[in-house]
C-alpha cells in the first residue's frame, strides 16, 4: 500500500516491479481521503517476461551445397518454438535489411518469395522467434545456394551457324555458342 501521488491524475514508476519473477500480475489503484476512507479500486493486469523464446529446429529445403545449387526459392520448416508469450517466427535473407514475419504458429513450413533470390550466390537465411515482450531467440543461420539458370541461358545461345549442302544431298549444320566447353544440355534444331 505505497503512496504513488496526491493529484487527481498522473503517472508513477513502481520500482518493486523490477524484482518480480516472470509471470502475470494484477495491480489495483485506489484513492484514500484525509480521513482514511478508501475508494473503490481500479485494477489492471501486466506481464513480466524477461525470458527469451527458444527455436530448436530449422530446416531449409531443398538441401543445397557449394556444388549443388537450386534454382527454386527455398522452404523453411521450423519446430520446437517454446515461450509462454510466443508471438511470431521471423526470417531475413542476407545481413542487410530487417526481419519479416514468417508465421505466428510454433511450427510449420513456408516457401520464401521467389523475388528474394535474384542472382547466383550463396544466401544466408536467418530465422528467429520473438515473444510479446520483444524477447528474441538465438538466430538460426543456414546457407542456401541459389543458381539463376534463367539469366545464364543466354550464355548458351548459338552465336554462329553455318548451313551447307553436302555432295550426298544432306544438309550439314555447324554452330558455336558463346559458352565454350561442354554444355549442360543438348542443342536442338
Amino acid at each position: 500500500n505505497a503512496s504513488i501521488g496526491k493529484t487527481e491524475s498522473g503517472s508513477a514508476t513502481i520500482s518493486a516491479v523490477s524484482s518480480l519473477a516472470d509471470g502475470t500480475y494484477k495491480i489495483v489503484i485506489r484513492g484514500k481521503d484525509k480521513n482514511g476512507y478508501v475508494g473503490v479500486g481500479k485494477g489492471s493486469s501486466f506481464t513480466i517476461d524477461g525470458t527469451k523464446p527458444t527455436l530448436s529446429s530449422v530446416v531449409i529445403s531443398p538441401s543445397t551445397s557449394s556444388t549443388n545449387y537450386s534454382d527454386y526459392a527455398p522452404s523453411i520448416s521450423f519446430s520446437g518454438v517454446s515461450d509462454v508469450n510466443f508471438e511470431r517466427v521471423e526470417y531475413k535473407v542476407g545481413t542487410i535489411g530487417s526481419y519479416t514475419t514468417l508465421a505466428t504458429t510454433t511450427s510449420g513450413k513456408y516457401t520464401l518469395p521467389e523475388g528474394l533470390f535474384t542472382k547466383t550466390q550463396a544466401y544466408k537465411i536467418y530465422v528467429r522467434s520473438v515473444d510479446k515482450a520483444g524477447n528474441v531467440s538465438n538466430e538460426v543461420v543456414n546457407t542456401y545456394y541459389y543458381k539463376d539458370y534463367v539469366s545464364e541461358i543466354s550464355d548458351y545461345d548459338v552465336d554462329k551457324i553455318q548451313i551447307r549442302e553436302t555432295a550426298s544431298g544432306k544438309t550439314r549444320l555447324k554452330w558455336s555458342c558463346k559458352e565454350k566447353g561442354t554444355l549442360p544440355a543438348d542443342i536442338y534444331y
